[in-house]
């Protein structure tokens, strides 16, 4: 019972005790009347009825309210229902799309003709591994060729997971785009705890290439969110040249 309602009940409650002790001392006060005087007593007891008809109609306005403050209370329950299920739909479609993405990326295959070793297969996260060995190979000692370098990987090989970076794009979007509360600092919380989520499937190779990807479409806006919810997060620092860093802000690594 809410506050509102308890007040109304006790209300109710005080009514209904004054109109039974005004009852009861009406009653025992005519009962020692005489019968001569008991008629000029009932005819004055219309004060009495007075008094009975503005209690009915309180009782009849804290019913109204009783029943004002239920349907506000209904409402607001269907608000939560209706608020928890959106939040189920947005986690189910989020699931079955990390789900999809993880096919994806074991559906991943990739070759390599050495001179040495001949012809190399790659498959599933391999494929970031072949893709990391490519770029890291041709780039110079402090990486001035970056931009070069994965210019022409991305002419020759990015057909092997470009298609992974599209994917991951769109459920990382589609994160952002969810309000998860009206509370700016709670909903920027969950959103976090729900990237995290993506990211906690990301192996080392992986981030390697989303860092190495991203740095050269520099414009992309992946690139926003990427430092909006720390998406390098454990990231091996060796795996790449240490002047390409200072690319993103701190809070990409955190």
């Amino acid at each position: 019972m809410t506050n509102i309602n308890r007040i109304y009940w006790y209300i109710g409650a005080g009514s209904s005790l004054s109109i039974v002790i005004t009852l009861f001392v009406n009653y025992i006060y005519a009962t020692k009347l005489g019968v001569s005087k008991q008629g000029v007593f009932g005819d004055m007891f219309g004060a009495s009825n007075a008094l009975f008809t503005g209690l009915s109609f309180t009782g009849l306005i804290i019913t109204i309210l009783l029943q004002r403050q239920d349907l506000k209370d209904t409402r607001k329950e269907v608000q939560i229902q209706n608020e928890v299920r959106r939040i189920e739909k947005f986690e189910n479609t989020l699931f079955n799309s990390i789900h999809l993405h993880n096919q994806l990326i074991e559906g991943l295959h990739a070759s390599l003709t050495r001179s040495k070793t001949g012809l190399e297969e790659y498959s599933g996260r391999k494929v970031f591994f072949h893709s990391f060995a490519i770029i890291n190979a041709s780039l110079n000692e402090n990486a001035s060729n970056f931009e070069n370098v994965f210019e022409n990987y991305h002419k020759n090989f990015s057909y092997n997971i470009d298609h992974y970076f599209s994917s991951l794009k769109q459920i990382i979007t589609f994160i952002d785009n969810f309000t998860v509360s009206t509370n700016f600092l709670q909903n920027q919380v969950e959103k976090e705890k729900y990237t995290a989520i993506v990211q906690s499937h990301m192996s080392e190779h992986e981030k390697v290439m989303i860092f190495f990807w991203y740095s050269f479409f520099k414009n992309d806006i992946f690139n926003l969110y990427i430092e909006k919810y720390g998406l390098l997060k454990g990231l091996n620092k060796n795996r790449v040249p240490a002047n390409l860093l200072n690319r993103y802000s701190k809070s990409a690594y955190l």
